[in-house]
Formats: structure tokens, C-alpha cells, sequence
């Protein structure tokens, strides 16, 4: 693996992102369903397949990756693992409305066999005892997929670790290597991108006070990635930052790149239309520092 700190800068794919001035709105990946499993090891390019799970708990979280809506797995690390020990597992629905996190103990990685993970997500009374209040954060340091999540990653990682009083990991690949340091709000499936040591601590508050930091903001993964720009243009324009401020309502294309997204206030029960339109920036981006010479052309969609 290249050496992150001697990476090139011209070669770092979230330098050149924030030198061309990329828009990081629009940019979660269409999330639902989210399973988190504690694992005590760094994970590899491939984390799930590299890791050192019995191919028999690897079967089976590929299975149920293929039988859950728009899911994602993460392994996820303590700052200082305990070889051994308990291991933490997580279940997130993060839809738009009643998100619900799930939390769970694991004497053995076999105990994952027994969890009955479509009833979990599907909101099942028997697992009320395992709903857990408070938020987990997770920062991506997944170096060996991307030199720059472990750069800029594990900066803020450390740096939020220090300050403790919240739930944080490290974290296996979330998706926008270009966007490191990359933070992820559970269960909202809220996305930051580019979060610096001194953006964290704003993000952790307002994360802490359900509402959302617009300069660090990719989008919430429970929509997709038009409703997300049209998302953030509604917040611009109301100045209402409350995490649950809006209910989207519908998304049509009148014409090509032309967007008309609508949107309900959960206080007032108004509706409100955001008109986007889509352009070429003229810029050019390349998503991972292993592929440099692969630039692709930005579209932008800015309101009518």
C-alpha cells in the first residue's frame, strides 16, 4: 500500500476534490439498511472478504446483504481493541421516518447465526430491549481501499476520540473515498464529507441536537442523490436545520436534467417545490487515488 503520508498530492483524490471545488451535496450512497460488526483487526481493500471471520459468518453476511433492501456492512474497530472480548453488532433502519438503531452483544461471531436480522429491521417487539437511544458515529479510516481515508480519517477520528462522551468507531469503506475524512451519523444515515479536526466538534453538536452542519454535508442515504441537492437547497432557503424538519413528498423529471422535488414541513404541513437544473461543470474529478488518470466530468445541479 502506498505510504499515506507521502502520497502525492496531485495523486490524492480528496485533495484534487476540494482544489476543483466539487460539490459534496448529492454524494451518500442510497442507504436503508446498515449492519455494523465490531471486529478486532484493521480491515483489508475487500474488508468483509479479507477479514479473519469464519467463511461460514462471511456466507452469511453476504446472504443477508443480498436478502435486505439497499443495505450496507461495515466492521468496525474500538481505538483500542480488546482481542477476544465481547463483540459489539449493530443493526440501523435508517429510513426518513422512525429511524431505529439496535444494539447487540456477541459472545461468539457464531451468535450472529441466531439473529433474526429481517424481523430486527422490520421493527419486531420481540427486540425492544435492544433499541438503543443514543447515536453512533463511525469515521472511515479503511486506508488499504483509499490512502486518503486513513490520512485524513483517522486526524479526525483521533481527534473526536479525545473528546469522548459519544459512541465513535472506525470504520470499514462508507463510500467517497475523495470526501475524507468521511463521518457517518447513525441511525439517520446522515454522510459528511471533508471534515477537518476543527469541523468535527460543530458536527458532533449538531448531530447531538438533531440538526444538520451544511458546509460538511453529502446528504441523508435514505434518499436518493437528486432529493439529497434538493434537500440541502430547502435547508439553504428555510434556514431550518432540524434533522426532521421536512418529509419528502415526490421527485419528477419534467424534462431532461430539469427536477421538480417536493417536500412537506413536519410543524407547519407546508409544501415546498425545489426546481433543479443540471449542468457540466467543466471540472473533472477521479474518484480514488489508484486510478489518477480516470477523470470523469462533474455534472451540477444548482436550483431553477
Amino acid at each position: 500500500m502506498t505510504d499515506n503520508k507521502s502520497l502525492p498530492e496531485q495523486q490524492s483524490c480528496s485533495i484534487n476534490s476540494r482544489r476543483v471545488g466539487e460539490a459534496l451535496i448529492g454524494t451518500a450512497p442510497k442507504t436503508e439498511n446498515w449492519l455494523l460488526l465490531e471486529i478486532d483487526e484493521p480491515p483489508g481493500v475487500n474488508a468483509l472478504l479479507d477479514s479473519s471471520l469464519k467463511q461460514s459468518i462471511k456466507d452469511h453476511l453476504l446472504a443477508l446483504q443480498s436478502a435486505i433492501p439497499s443495505p450496507r456492512l461495515l466492521l468496525i474497530r474500538a481505538r483500542y481493541p480488546t482481542p477476544n472480548s465481547i463483540h459489539t453488532f449493530y443493526l440501523a433502519a435508517a429510513g426518513e421516518q422512525n429511524p431505529r438503531l439496535y444494539e447487540f452483544h456477541l459472545g461468539d461471531y457464531e451468535d450472529l447465526l441466531g439473529l433474526n436480522i429481517t424481523a430486527i429491521l422490520g421493527g419486531d417487539p420481540v427486540y425492544a430491549a435492544n433499541l438503543r437511544k443514543e447515536p453512533v458515529f463511525v469515521v472511515c479510516t479503511n486506508g488499504k481501499r483509499d490512502p486518503c481515508c486513513a490520512r485524513w480519517g483517522l486526524e479526525t477520528y483521533n481527534a473526536l476520540a479525545d473528546q469522548g462522551d459519544i459512541t465513535l468507531w472506525q470504520t470499514s469503506h462508507v463510500g467517497g473515498h475523495r470526501f475524507a475524512a468521511n463521518l457517518v451519523l447513525l441511525p439517520y444515515g446522515i454522510y459528511y464529507g471533508h471534515v477537518g479536526i476543527n469541523d468535527a466538534a460543530c458536527i458532533i453538536t449538531d448531530s447531538l441536537g438533531l440538526r444538520i452542519t451544511l458546509e460538511n454535508y453529502r446528504g441523508r442515504a435514505c434518499y436518493p442523490p437528486i432529493v439529497q441537492i434538493a434537500d440541502y437547497y430547502l435547508r439553504v432557503k428555510t434556514q431550518n436545520l432540524a434533522l426532521d424538519g421536512f418529509r419528502f413528498t415526490s421527485a419528477l423529471e419534467s424534462s431532461p436534467d430539469h427536477w421538480q422535488i417536493c417536500f412537506t414541513s413536519t410543524a407547519e404541513g407546508q409544501v415546498h417545490t425545489i426546481d433543479l437544473i443540471g449542468e457540466m461543470s467543466g471540472t473533472s474529478i477521479f474518484e480514488s487515488c489508484s486510478t489518477p488518470e480516470d477523470l470523469k466530468p462533474v455534472k451540477r445541479f444548482k436550483p431553477a
